[in-house]
């Protein structure tokens, strides 16, 4: 629990009781731009945790990796795929999206967890959020996809999320919460994960979508001018 509590800190954020709100069901927005059957040729993600590859002792990606290991988790701790905008479905979707959120992007991505695996305790980080919260509230929404499944779940803080109906979304109430998920079921779980910020001055952005697939090809770039967000 050390290094749960010290990330935090490092975060500097701060434990909620409830940790996620129902915002509300986008299955029409989303099923406009993503067949879960047609997702295919997924970036796949693998973490192996027994030799830690985070130089940073004191990042809590290394300290993620170092908690894991004490909990008990073998190689590899997390194996899946992560689907992109721009590569794996429309970018149109984020457009959407921010719109809805009232927010600019900065990440977004599709997780798919397969049959009899687990996603372990985690942060999602993206080094801007501490960058930029000084000039925006920083959100973080999950968005649950296809019917309920029997074994899917999802767990942030005290929350447990099971048999959510397609296009269910939640804000999360500390976007830098520990969660997990599991996938207990028969098919692929699968979860589109949104992270923005709501800027406290108007303010005019233009995205750079990435044009090779790498791991980091759910991190949205953009400049300080072009389209109108807000």
């Amino acid at each position: 629990m050390k290094i749960y509590h010290d990330t935090f800190l490092e975060l500097n954020t701060c434990y909620s009781i409830t940790m996620s709100k129902y915002f509300g069901n986008l299955s029409s927005v989303i099923d406009q731009y993503i067949n879960l059957r047609k997702l295919e040729n997924g970036f796949v993600d693998i973490l192996n945790i027994q030799e830690n590859s985070e130089n940073d002792t004191t990042s809590t990606a290394y300290k993620i990796q170092e908690m894991l290991k004490s909990a008990g988790y073998k190689d590899p701790a997390w194996e899946g795929k992560s689907y992109y905008p721009n590569f794996h479905f429309s970018k149109d979707l984020v457009y959407d999206l921010d719109k809805i959120f009232g927010t600019v992007a900065l990440n977004c991505w599709i997780s798919e967890i397969p049959v009899g695996k687990v996603s372990p305790p985690h942060y999602d980080i993206d080094p801007r959020e501490n960058e930029l919260k000084s000039s925006g509230e920083i959100v973080r929404y999950s968005i649950h996809l296809g019917e309920p499944v029997l074994g899917h779940a999802f767990f942030i803080g005290d929350k447990v999320h099971y048999m959510e109906t397609h296009g269910s979304t939640y804000k999360w109430n500390n976007p830098n919460e520990l969660h997990s998920a599991s996938n207990a079921g028969l098919k692929s779980k699968y979860m589109l994960i949104y992270g923005g910020i709501k800027f406290y001055k108007k303010i005019n952005v233009s995205y750079q979508w990435n044009d090779r697939l790498t791991e980091d090809s759910g991190f949205i770039l953009w400049n300080e001018n072009g389209e109108t967000h807000r």
